[in-house]
């Protein structure tokens, strides 16, 4: 008997885009940075197939929308956590956020997200800017409301 038969997996972690929109200091994706060949985005036709694989064979694991890139990079995110849903999944999102505003929210939303956390060093302009690299305070907090 194979030690993965009766594996039930709670959290499955997918990269859905490997590149950022950030070059944040402690991120290891910004210095020196990660070849070309991981900053693309994971096709759909791939993620529907790694989720077909998943379940039920392996439960129903929550999928988190993550990893080394920015999941919000992928312009048809919506579709991606569409395609969590159907499968009757929660669907998590780990992101830097400064995409979540007008029509992509909405769509992200709209899709069914369950859980979105948006990661935000620095609790003021001056250390946001020091540590996220780029001067996005405001842009984030607007978001957040």
């Amino acid at each position: 008997m194979n030690n993965l038969d009766n594996l039930k997996l709670q959290r499955v972690v997918m990269e859905v885009f490997g590149g950022c929109n950030y070059t944040c200091q402690m991120c290891p994706q910004s210095n020196p940075g990660r070849g070309s060949n991981f900053t693309r985005k994971m096709s759909l036709k791939n993620f529907e197939k790694i989720l077909d694989d998943l379940t039920p064979k392996y439960g129903s694991p929550q999928i988190n929308l993550e990893g080394s890139g920015e999941p919000t990079m992928a312009k048809d995110l919506d579709l991606y956590i569409a395609a969590v849903k159907k499968r009757n999944l929660k669907c998590f999102m780990y992101c830097n956020g400064a995409r979540l505003n007008g029509d992509f929210m909405k769509r992200v939303v709209d899709a069914g997200i369950d859980f979105i956390r948006i990661s935000v060093i620095g609790y003021n302009k001056d250390l946001y800017k020091k540590w996220m690299n780029i001067d996005n305070f405001e842009l984030i907090l607007n978001n957040i409301k």
